[in-house]
C-alpha cells in the first residue's frame, strides 16, 4: 500500500497482504488482508505510531515511513497486542529508542510475553486517558474482548477520527483506503463480526446491543 493522507498531520501506512489464506486457525481468507497503521502528527510537537503490521512485512512497512518522512517516533500506540497489529513492535523500538509503546495494563502483560517488550518501554493507559502530540490529542478508550481482553481503540477529537482496532474490521486484501459501500466490503464486514465478533460480544456490556450487520 502507499502511503495516504486521511486529513493533515494524519497518513495511513499499512500494508497489504494479498497472499494470506487463513487467519488464527478460525476463518479462510478468500481475499486476503490488510494491516492497517498509521502516523498521526502533532504539529512540530509529538509523532504517534498507530498500531505496526504482521512482522513478516516489516520492510515494507518500515520503507512507508521513510516515504512518509518518520524521522523520530515518541509514541508507538498498541491498541491489539495480537501479531498482525503488533508483529513489527520490536523492530520499531530498535529504529525509534526513544519512543513509548502507549497499551493498555492487560496489553501490557500480553505484549512482555508474546513479543518479549521490555516492561520500561510500556506506558499504560486506563479510558479516557489523553495524550497530547501538540495540536492533536489522543484518547484512549480500552473495549475489553474486541476481541481480545487488551484491546482498545484510539479517538483524535480535533479530527473527530477513530482508529477502531478490529471492531468494524473485516479481512480484505484492498488498496482503497477509504469504504466506497460496495458488496464487496459488506459481505466481508458481516463475515469477519459473525465469526471473529459475535462469540465475544456478551463479554463487554457496551456491544450487548450489536446484532450485526444487516
Amino acid at each position: 500500500m502507499v502511503v495516504r493522507e486521511i486529513l493533515p498531520g494524519i497518513e495511513a501506512v499499512g500494508v497489504i497482504d494479498w497472499h494470506r489464506t487463513a487467519f488464527d486457525n478460525l476463518m479462510d481468507l478468500p481475499d486476503g488482508t490488510t494491516y492497517n497503521a498509521y502516523v498521526v502528527r502533532g504539529g512540530s510537537e509529538k509523532t504517534a505510531l498507530i498500531d505496526t503490521v504482521e512482522a513478516g512485512f516489516d520492510e515494507e512497512y518500515v520503507t512507508n515511513l521513510i516515504r512518509a518522512k518518520v524521522d523520530s517516533v515518541d509514541y508507538i500506540v498498541a491498541n491489539h497486542a495480537e501479531q498482525d497489529h503488533s508483529g513489527s513492535l520490536p523492530l520499531l523500538l530498535e529504529l525509534f529508542p526513544m519512543a513509548a509503546v502507549v497499551t493498555t495494563e492487560k496489553g501490557k502483560e500480553l505484549l512482555c510475553s508474546m513479543v518479549l517488550i521490555e516492561e520500561d518501554r510500556i506506558m499504560v493507559v486506563e479510558e479516557n486517558d489523553c495524550l497530547s502530540l501538540g495540536d492533536k490529542t489522543l484518547v484512549f478508550y480500552p473495549m475489553p474482548w474486541v476481541h481480545w481482553p487488551e484491546t482498545m481503540v484510539t479517538w483524535v477529537p480535533e479530527d473527530r477520527i477513530l482508529f477502531s482496532c478490529d471492531l468494524f474490521g473485516s479481512h480484505l486484501a484492498t488498496s482503497d483506503v477509504f469504504s466506497d459501500g460496495s458488496c464487496r466490503l459488506h459481505e466481508a464486514a458481516k463475515r469477519y463480526f459473525a465469526v471473529i465478533m459475535q462469540p465475544f460480544r456478551g463479554q463487554d456490556p457496551r456491544l450487548s446491543g450489536c446484532g450485526g450487520y444487516s
